[in-house]
């Protein structure tokens, strides 16, 4: 039991340290030299926004690295309650604990989506508020 638990910790850092990572690497669009801002502003394809600038652009991409991050770690709480409810062996204590698992991680992913939307609405009315007035 004890391998398997380290096999476990092992698993969700590395997701944890991977997601982390992507989620702070530079976009492509964002390297200079090769030419993709040119090519969108030919194309016409920026938006051309503010709110990738200053501080509520700055605050959006912190939440949703921050949201990212949650639901991954939601989602590594679902897989570690699907594993242990795979090796119960038909124990019913070990399947119950498995079982709240699954359900704690449902619900943390259903907060998380419930958090994400409605920022998502307070941004969106905040921006329209800011370039209305």
């Amino acid at each position: 039991m004890l391998n398997i638990k380290k096999i476990m910790s092992a698993l969700v850092l590395g997701l944890m340290v991977f997601s982390f990572s992507a989620a702070l690497a530079t976009p492509v669009s964002a390297v200079t030299g090769f030419g993709l801002d040119e090519f969108a502003a030919g194309a016409d394809l920026t938006d051309g926004s503010t709110a990738e600038g200053g501080l509520q652009g700055t605050i959006g991409r912190l939440l949703k690295i921050v949201l990212g991050f949650l639901g991954v770690i939601a989602v590594c709480i679902i897989l570690v309650g699907g594993f242990k409810y795979m090796i119960s062996g038909g124990e019913e204590k070990k399947a119950k604990d498995a079982r709240s698992w699954i359900v704690a991680g449902i619900i943390g992913l259903a907060i998380i989506l419930a958090a994400y939307t409605i920022t998502f609405f307070v941004f969106e009315q905040l921006q329209k508020a800011i370039t209305n007035t």
